[in-house]
């Protein structure tokens, strides 16, 4: 157990877990989350989280901070992070939102190799309508995609939509 004289008010520390006994119905602290340590007492740590969760102003007559962004934590559910570990955490919230982007944008599934599978389905659809353009789009979709996110299931699904696809060809003679 992390004895209290590990950390000195002004530490930046991150909550590693939660004490079986923590009540998280109304308090939003999850591990991950950072803050600087504003009192050291008895059996836990005053925190001033990083990040809204939904607790006090610190204790008034000893210390304050916004509110709404304090708590007491046990030391066991906390480490101390130095500032190179700050400026690290702080690029990876930063990297994470930008990959969030790719993820919409440009999810891996649809990007492998030189052309993205939206691109191939414009070009292959150009000259096709309705029923015919979203089958032919489906069918490439899910073929270029199978390997890298739903297997069988996508091949199954581009096959339901080739035999749509077929249907709908030999009706048209």
């Amino acid at each position: 157990m992390k004895s209290k004289n590990n950390f000195k008010i002004g530490d930046r520390v991150r909550v590693v877990s939660l004490p079986n006994s923590f009540n998280t119905e109304n308090s939003k602290i999850r591990p991950g989350m950072t803050g600087t340590v504003k009192e050291i007492i008895k059996g836990c740590i005053g925190i001033e989280f990083d990040e809204y969760m939904g607790g006090h102003d610190g204790n008034s007559w000893l210390w304050s901070g916004k509110k709404g962004y304090c708590w007491n934590v046990t030391y066991e559910c906390l480490e101390k992070i130095d500032k190179m570990k700050k400026e690290v955490i702080e690029e990876t919230k930063a990297e994470r939102i930008g990959t969030d982007k790719e993820v919409i944008n440009h999810p891996s599934h649809y990007t492998s190799g030189k052309v993205e599978c939206i691109d191939a389905i414009e070009s292959a659809t150009n000259r096709l309508q309705g029923l015919e353009a979203v089958c032919t789009a489906n069918i490439i979709k899910y073929v270029w995609r199978w390997k890298f996110k739903n297997g069988v299931e996508d091949l199954e699904k581009a096959s339901w939509y080739l035999n749509k696809l077929i249907e709908q060809a030999k009706g048209e003679k």
